[in-house]
């Protein structure tokens, strides 16, 4: 065997995976699953619904392998826990069952149960459906007919569409916010800050201890404004992270809730300079009588931010609790003012949660005032500022269709999140802008190694008739 026919086989070998090293980044970004799911649904919902935590749950869906080989697809939930897998032929569609699947035991929550590519957010609660629908619900969200992250061209269009339900019995804001993900975007603490209303964290806070606890309550009141007024980082942060410490810390009595909720928001935003606030919150909670009398103010208003036929609308009166202990707290409120376990404590509670979200928002505000804080925040939200934000208000009962072209000349390989959020609400789309020009480049790159190796053959071929 000559040294030309060896050169020639060794090309012929060699040349086709070398070039197929090259360029398995390329093509590995394009490939598909050979697992197509056409239909996916929970209980007869394909999108995102509510279940009660009794609830019994059947998952259908038709799923296709188009596929040369047999392969298997899985159900999940939270993208880890397997709960049922069925076996596919190659370039077979088959209807997909699960059996029926009990939820004892479940903590009320929010999950996604996924088949393949597709995915379903089911939220499971105690109270029933109707309850739930009392607030803003996300009924859809897209980019460009996507709900999911995705890319688009340098300086291709996007089109936002959502439609958000208003449950409540008032008008609600809902923001639209689409702004770039970078590094050199401020997220070291201190984060960002801008003075907050202390009466609207203090309805907040008393809503939030009905919606989620007190610990969200309190959490969730210091949080949502920053998000709706600076957007990053805090649209971020999941604020139902915080449910944890109900009652006293999973419902065990011992820290009270609303002071978790609190504390931790101080710290999320101050940093290491959280402890003095933290401090003077503690003080304040021990000594002060809560709730305070400022529900007794709300409640003479003639328009009077406590619905008389959601919550207890008489006066509670209040107590210092002396500790920080839920139970201990509790039981001092009991002994000073006669009231007895029952729907009262559980407004003194919610009263007491926006009294301690209030009282942190006041403490915040005033260490921003120390460190020249307006000065700052300007130059902070400057630097941190969106891209697109948008207010729209919904009227109690009614759906909005929010429908915005941003036609805007989109910079090469920038990430941005697009965020609907409001009240308790959050649902946010990854977009990632690719470059055109790259693209192309790596499509003609691909086309010409593609030649190369069909020259490459007929010159190895012609050698090796030769021999």
């Amino acid at each position: 065997m000559s040294k030309k026919f060896l050169f020639s086989l060794l090309t012929v070998i060699t040349l086709p995976a070398l070039l197929g090293v090259m360029t398995l980044n390329l093509v590995s970004a394009d490939t598909e699953s050979t697992l197509i799911v056409h239909e996916f649904e929970i209980n007869g919902n394909s999108e995102n619904f509510v279940m009660g935590m009794d609830e019994v749950t059947v998952v259908r869906g038709i799923v296709e392998n188009t596929g040369a080989e047999d392969t298997t697809i899985e159900l999940k939930m939270n993208g880890r826990y397997h709960y049922e897998r069925w076996d596919i032929k190659a370039g077979e569609t088959k209807e997909v069952e699960s059996s029926p699947y009990e939820h004892r035991g479940w903590y009320e929550g929010v999950f996604l149960m996924s088949l393949g590519d597709k995915e379903i957010e089911v939220t499971v609660v105690k109270e029933t459906e109707d309850e739930v629908l009392e607030g803003l619900r996300i009924e859809s969200f897209t980019i460009n007919g996507s709900d999911r992250d995705l890319r688009v061209k340098e300086g291709e269009g996007i089109e936002i569409h959502a439609k958000v339900t208003n449950k409540t019995e008032a008008p609600v804001e809902i923001s639209l916010i689409v702004e770039k993900d970078s590094d050199a975007r401020p997220v070291a603490q201190p984060w960002p800050y801008v003075e907050l209303d202390i009466e609207e964290v203090r309805l907040l806070g008393h809503r939030g201890h009905y919606e989620n606890s007190c610990s969200y309550g309190a959490f969730n009141a210091l949080i949502t404004p920053l998000k709706e007024r600076i957007g990053h980082p805090y649209t971020q942060i999941p604020t139902y992270m915080l449910h944890f410490g109900r009652g006293g810390f999973m419902g065990e009595k011992s820290v009270c809730g609303a002071m978790i909720g609190a504390v931790a928001a101080i710290n999320l935003i101050t940093g290491e300079e959280y402890r003095p606030l933290g401090e003077e919150l503690l003080k304040y909670y021990k000594e002060t009588e809560l709730p305070t009398a400022v529900w007794d103010e709300y409640l003479e208003m003639e328009d009077s931010p406590i619905d008389p036929e959601k919550y207890i609308a008489e006066p509670l009166g209040g107590s210092a609790a002396k500790s920080v202990e839920c139970e201990k707290s509790l039981q001092q409120w009991y002994d000073e003012t006669g009231n007895v376990q029952g729907p009262k404590r559980n407004e003194r509670c919610g009263r007491l949660t926006g009294d301690i979200a209030a009282k942190a928002a006041e403490l915040l505000n005033e260490w921003w005032r120390e460190r020249e804080g307006d000065v700052i925040s300007q130059a902070v939200l400057a630097e941190a500022g969106s891209e697109f934000h948008k207010k729209y208000e919904i009227a109690p009962g009614e759906s909005l269709e929010i429908r915005e072209v941003l036609a805007e000349d989109w910079k090469e390989f920038e990430s941005y999140t697009v965020t609907l959020s409001g009240a308790d609400i959050q649902k946010s789309i990854a977009l990632i802008v690719a470059d055109e020009k790259a693209t192309e480049r790596s499509t003609l790159l691909f086309a010409v190694i593609m030649v190369l190796i069909f020259i490459a053959g007929i010159v190895s071929g012609k050698l090796i008739k030769k021999e």
